[in-house]
């Protein structure tokens, strides 16, 4: 059998949101060939998960302000603010994304 290299698309990193959403936005990403990433609290690897993103969503009211201080610090003009918490307003955002990239 031979294995073929799938290169993936663009990468979105969602920062905040509910745990909830992420097994259904990762089959997204995987039919869509994205590669999803998702911080819901700081850790060491966050800086350079955020500075290697195509895009970051943020879901406000779902996250610290220290994430987001440190989502704008890293993403500069990528970070796009999302008031709506929903699976499908994400995947509507994500689309919007892969039309722009």
């Amino acid at each position: 059998m031979v294995k073929t290299n799938r290169r993936v698309g663009m990468t979105v990193v969602v920062v905040g949101g509910h745990d909830r959403l992420k097994p259904q936005l990762e089959e997204y990403a995987k039919e869509n060939q994205l590669k999803l990433r998702f911080i819901n609290r700081w850790s060491p690897q966050a800086p350079y998960t955020l500075s290697s993103a195509d895009y970051i969503i943020i879901i406000t009211g779902c996250v610290s302000h220290e994430l987001v201080k440190l989502a704008k610090s890293c993403g500069k003009k990528k970070c796009i603010f999302c008031r709506a918490k929903g699976l499908c307003r994400l995947k509507k955002l994500i689309d919007q994304l892969k039309v722009h990239a």
